[in-house]
């Protein structure tokens, strides 16, 4: 049957259906016969089918390409910018290395000056002061043998520097004004004394006890045995404090006049 006697086969049905639905029937059927006109089935409508897998792949070689370009263009930043951080991670390893091994061997100093005999070991510590940890305790303990050795002035002047130095941790320059204090009694001023022990009296502090003990003695050699009584009384019904400070504090409090 020719494409003709089809469509008049088609204007023949289309007086019996929904017109719509046999124009779109229709159509459908006019395309199927171009294509099978044009060879479709055929090696020759196969290979031009074929021609897409070709595009496809000349599309996929010119990406290849320009990713390549790419690479080359900044392979080379790409290279340097891993090498640096790897540069980096090596050294901060290395550096955290070198911080401990340094500590380690700062430990071992410290260790083997401390089993020296007094006067060769003032020397030794002296000679590691620093401002790491062991470098200030080396410091405190260089103070601690002075007054140990009676240079009791050296030794007040060592932990008086050591408390006035703001570039010290709290924590070291705390425990130096306490050392301070407590080998000043009855040498430097005793007004002196109470004034820079006050701040570690407050009640956050926890040299607060220690501090008091040694304020209350400072008020005594002030003169002021009200004061220090005071003192020494609320040292002794604080339940929070060791029961070695309320033990003497308590003992002084009835030593001293109660008005």
């Amino acid at each position: 049957m020719g494409q003709k006697s089809r469509s008049r086969a088609w204007d023949a049905r289309s007086s019996g259906g929904t017109t719509e639905a046999l124009n779109l029937e229709k159509r459908g059927f006019e395309w199927f016969t171009e294509v099978q006109a044009s060879g479709y089935g055929t090696p020759a409508f196969l290979r031009v089918f074929d021609l897409t897998d070709v595009f496809r792949e000349v599309d996929e070689e010119v990406r290849r390409e320009q990713l390549l370009k790419l690479w080359r263009r900044y392979s080379k930043h790409v290279i340097a910018a891993a090498l640096a951080i790897i540069l980096i991670v090596v050294a901060i390893i290395g550096w955290q290395e070198w911080q401990e091994q340094r500590r380690v061997e700062r430990a071992n100093a410290y260790m083997a000056v401390g089993s020296l005999p007094p006067a060769q070991a003032i020397d030794a510590f002296g000679a590691m002061s620093g401002e790491d940890g062991y470098g200030i305790l080396a410091r405190l303990r260089r103070a601690s043998l002075l007054a140990e050795t009676g240079k009791k002035a050296e030794a007040i002047a060592a932990f008086e520097s050591l408390a006035s130095n703001s570039s010290l941790p709290d924590a070291y320059r705390n425990l130096a004004l306490m050392l301070y204090a407590q080998h000043a009694l009855g040498q430097a001023n005793a007004g002196d004394v109470i004034n820079r022990l006050e701040p570690l009296t407050a009640p956050d502090s926890p040299w607060r006890f220690s501090a008091m003990e040694l304020t209350a003695l400072a008020e005594i050699q002030a003169g002021d045995t009200k004061r220090a009584r005071a003192l020494f009384l609320t040292l002794a019904d604080d339940p929070a404090a060791p029961a070695g400070v309320r033990g003497r504090a308590a003992e002084i409090a009835a030593t001293l006049p109660q008005s």
